[in-house]
């Protein structure tokens, strides 16, 4: 793919990006490879930004997200991040000062309106690249909208999981939310 594409986020984060992953739903879809209406999206980290993006600002399109440790909020984020000018710098190419609209509406937590993607958070509570609060202002709005969603925090992991029996739990979980929102076409009783 080259340069160019590796830069097709710079001043457009989750927009081409987004695009490349709905052209390959709508790819596989169009032969009947796969039913558009059960599509499910994860990530950790840049890619739990991307699943979260999904579930919010292109719900439409999906069945399911699950992230994990991703950025929800692209202001908040910056203050917190142990690497602030490398996200705006290298992912965005633009500068948060002066520009946080720009960045507030390429955060997940600001596309909530409409959105019903059932989500299932994670995040390792001693995480210093993405901070924990990302997924909990994440889960927080998307219970005061009545839109499906678990958040599970798991103690002394940072940005990923380590530890066996957290690993196990989680993939534990991932496969009930699967089970319960994407298997079944729908939410099961």
């Amino acid at each position: 793919y080259g340069v160019a594409f590796s830069k097709g986020d710079h001043r457009d984060l989750g927009g081409r990006e987004m695009e490349d992953i709905l052209a390959g739903i709508d790819h596989l879809a169009e032969p009947g490879m796969i039913d558009p209406a059960r599509v499910g999206i994860s990530g950790t980290s840049y890619g739990g930004y991307m699943s979260a993006w999904a579930a919010t600002r292109h719900s439409h399109r999906f069945a399911v997200a699950i992230p994990f440790a991703g950025l929800t909020n692209w202001v908040s984020f910056t203050g917190t991040t142990d690497i602030p000018v490398e996200m705006t710098a290298v992912h965005f190419d633009l500068p948060i000062a002066g520009n946080e609209g720009v960045f507030m509406d390429r955060s997940p937590i600001a596309n909530l309106d409409g959105a019903d993607t059932p989500t299932l958070i994670g995040h390792g509570l001693a995480d210093d690249r993405v901070h924990p609060e990302q997924s909990i202002q994440l889960y927080t709005l998307m219970k005061l909208r009545d839109i499906p969603a678990e958040l599970v925090l798991y103690p002394r992991e940072p940005h990923g999981l380590r530890e066996r029996a957290h690993q196990l739990d989680y993939m534990g979980r991932i496969l009930d939310w699967l089970e319960r929102y994407l298997k079944a076409g729908g939410p099961v009783s």
